[in-house]
């Protein structure tokens, strides 16, 4: 599956309407290889559909504005001729946006039913030039008086070697529009396949308004071969047969990278709250005994790792929760064994017996 999004909106130059702008985008998406069955006969049909992206207010020259990760295209993508993307940006001004999607979904089907049998090249140019027309009011059906201001429209293209490419990479275009005295650049991506389990974990995170926001890479192997991981904008997710699949974000994600990620361990659970902060717990599968771990944040001490019997006692006491709270500074040699200072006491580690006690 192939994800085509939108990632954000830039203003080079206002529009010429009063005050800041108000944007949105029109993205027309126009899938060529679907079909219906007939008595189980598959029937080359084209489906279509109208997204919305917006309305960004407050729009000045030199801002940019961001858009949740919400693709406009899910589906299979390996030979561009296979869709048609065409991006519309228009100025807000007294009009209704749904309105505006409900007139190109009148003209969408309308021009690729006038375009049958033509050559592809040619379906495509009359469908970007029949929607530019319609959004700059010419032959407008009835009942539809627009009063926004049309920036642009032009067709988003990708060639073969950029679908490739994206299987293990995110790769963006940006589209430049000029219109109505404005100058808008606008990002899309198209991001790496997401499947299987990590898939699965991604969409239960919340998908792209997931912690770990959109895919950026493809699905890699882990150091030891058994597991797998995708890099997504904020974080990354992390499988093993013996853990699943689970997300590390945030302040905790970067720590975890500089300790060995998976050699440190593979997450075991998603961050979640413990006490006065957030944590993920990890199990180095690959280590004998398989001993559990953790990486526990607050604003005040930032992301410190807990590990072995020290780590062990925390969690018995309560982790975060416990009266000695989270870990303030990574865990150090001291005489007879090891120490870990906590936000509220200290845990020791006797070499010579292998207990635990408060300091």
């Amino acid at each position: 599956m192939t994800f085509v999004s939108l990632r954000e909106i830039h203003c080079d130059e206002e529009t010429d309407e009063v005050g800041d702008d108000e944007i949105y985008v029109l993205m027309s998406t126009v899938n060529l290889g679907a079909h219906v069955n007939v008595e189980g006969i598959p029937i080359p049909i084209p489906s279509f559909d109208v997204w919305r992206f917006g309305i960004f207010e407050n729009f000045a020259e030199g801002d940019t504005k961001g858009q949740p990760f919400q693709p406009f295209w899910s589906a299979p993508l390996a030979n561009p001729d296979q869709a048609i993307f065409v991006g519309s940006v228009i100025e807000n001004d007294n009009g209704v946006p749904e309105q505006y999607q409900q007139l190109l979904r009148l003209v969408i089907p309308k021009s690729l039913a006038s375009s049958v049998g033509e050559p592809l090249d040619l379906v495509r140019s009359k469908l970007v030039r029949e929607i530019n027309e319609a959004l700059n009011g010419v032959d407008l059906p009835v009942p539809f008086a627009l009063d926004d201001d049309h920036v642009g429209t032009q067709e988003l293209r990708y060639e073969s070697p950029e679908l490739q490419r994206a299987a293990g990479d995110l790769v963006p275009k940006v589209l430049s529009y000029d219109g109505d005295g404005g100058r808008y650049r606008v990002t899309f991506d198209v991001s790496p396949d997401i499947f299987g389990v990590i898939r699965d974990r991604w969409i239960a995170l919340g998908a792209g308004n997931s912690p770990v926001g959109r895919p950026v890479s493809g699905e890699t192997p882990t150091f030891d071969g058994k597991g797998r991981f995708m890099d997504f904008s904020a974080g990354i997710i992390s499988w093993h047969p013996e853990t699943g699949a689970h997300g590390v974000w945030g302040d905790i994600s970067g720590r975890w990278l500089q300790i060995g990620r998976e050699q440190y361990g593979y997450p075991i659970t998603d961050e979640f709250t413990s006490g006065n902060g957030r944590m993920n717990t990890f199990k180095a599968v690959h280590l004998q005994g398989k001993p559990e771990a953790s990486i526990f944040w607050t604003p005040q001490t930032g992301a410190v790792e807990i590990f072995g019997a020290i780590h062990a006692t925390w969690k018995s006491m309560g982790a975060g929760g416990s009266s000695i709270g989270g870990p303030v500074s990574p865990e150090q040699d001291a005489p007879g064994g090891r120490i870990q200072q906590f936000q509220n006491g200290k845990l020791f580690w006797n070499s010579a017996n292998g207990q635990v006690s408060q300091a």
